[in-house]
């Protein structure tokens, strides 16, 4: 068995690590409009485009999330009228 052989049996993928816009929506209970949305107006997180294929790297989009979380706290638990 030759080394090119083993690489072409291999099977790894490239994309590891990212979601494409659909897969993301699904996780987040959202559309792919609002993602979308998010996008245009900045406040999604990053995103990686491949052409017309937009990806979102899981631990970029975890950072966001954490990110949220942590603007939440500092905004307060909620308001008092």
């Amino acid at each position: 068995m030759n080394v090119e052989s083993e690489i072409v049996g291999q099977t790894t993928n490239v994309l590891a690590g990212y979601l494409t816009r659909p897969q993301l929506a699904v996780q987040l209970g959202k559309s792919t409009r609002c993602l979308h949305r998010w996008e245009t107006d900045g406040s999604g997180p990053p995103v990686t485009r491949l052409g017309k294929l937009v990806l979102y790297k899981v631990e970029s989009v975890r950072e966001w999330l954490a990110a949220l979380e942590a603007r939440t706290e500092r905004c307060g638990r909620g308001r008092r009228r």
